[in-house]
């Protein structure tokens, strides 16, 4: 695919055309996608009730911010990742355009999906959006079918299962209260997890840093945190390999895994 300056490789799907949304969509669709993190970039107050009404029912964590440079200062500054980023587009079409290709072109978010929906008046050239870093474009109005389509393309068909409650059971030995107390601790324990991965990277103590990672991805693999346990396996071997660069590109999604895993675990206890 051609694209624009400053726009790096990304692993995920292009959309060539408007998304076609799936037919027959319930409510209990959405469970597969549970513990996804969305970004929401949208001051249609109505529209917003609408999809976090839709996605939250399915167990997904949304994140609302009305303007689209808040929302970049969001994600850049604080590092923050997110499964997708929908842009309610017509509120400012070349503002949004240009904090996608400033998302694409951070190599950090690299795996973080951006969708716009926007009306047929708004909606600019397909090659313009792809150019800018855009994975896929919706065409208004907005349905459940249109939200069911964007995660399963980004999420579903490439996702790890978050917590496997079956797996980790059946590592306390079939004994589920001994598996919930796990989760209390792991929650008391690791709540604080990403600031005091950020402290140990500022002090540079690389023993320390070693011993977080391995400790925490034993924990992880133990409870069932699938998705968090292969992260922290593949920053285990960055960091065995000294390749702290691609240690701290992986910041922001540690970060977001641990906020999949932590809602998760609040959703059972």
């Amino acid at each position: 695919m051609d694209r624009g300056e400053g726009v790096a490789e990304s692993s995920l799907p292009v959309l060539s055309g408007v998304l076609t949304p799936k037919e027959s969509v319930a409510g209990e669709d959405f469970i597969k996608f549970q513990g996804s993190r969305i970004l929401l970039v949208d001051k249609d107050a109505s529209e917003v009730r609408v999809i976090k009404s839709i996605l939250e029912n399915g167990n997904i964590m949304v994140d609302v911010i009305p303007d689209v440079e808040k929302a970049y200062e969001e994600i850049e500054e604080f590092g923050k990742f997110y499964d997708i980023v929908l842009f309610d587009l017509p509120q400012s079409v070349q503002k949004t355009l240009e904090i996608a290709k400033k998302i694409r072109g951070d190599r950090r978010f690299g795996d973080m999906a951006i969708v716009v929906m926007s009306d047929a008046q708004s909606m600019p050239e397909s090659s313009v959006m792809t150019q800018s870093g855009v994975n896929a474009f919706i065409l208004k109005p907005l349905t459940a079918g249109h939200l069911y389509e964007i995660l399963d393309i980004f999420i579903a068909q490439r996702a790890i299962e978050i917590l496997d409650a079956k797996e980790g059971i059946a590592n306390m030995n079939g004994d589920e209260k001994l598996y919930l107390y796990v989760l209390s601790e792991f929650v008391r324990d690791y709540r604080d997890s990403y600031i005091k991965l950020i402290e140990i990277l500022y002090k540079g103590d690389r023993r320390k840093l070693e011993e977080f990672i391995v400790d925490l991805d034993g924990l992880s693999g133990t409870i069932g945190a699938k998705s968090l346990h292969a992260l922290l396996q593949d920053m285990l071997k960055m960091l065995r390999e000294d390749d702290m660069q691609s240690i701290l590109a992986s910041i922001a999604k540690f970060g977001n895994e641990m906020e999949k895993v932590l809602y998760l675990i609040e959703k059972k206890r």
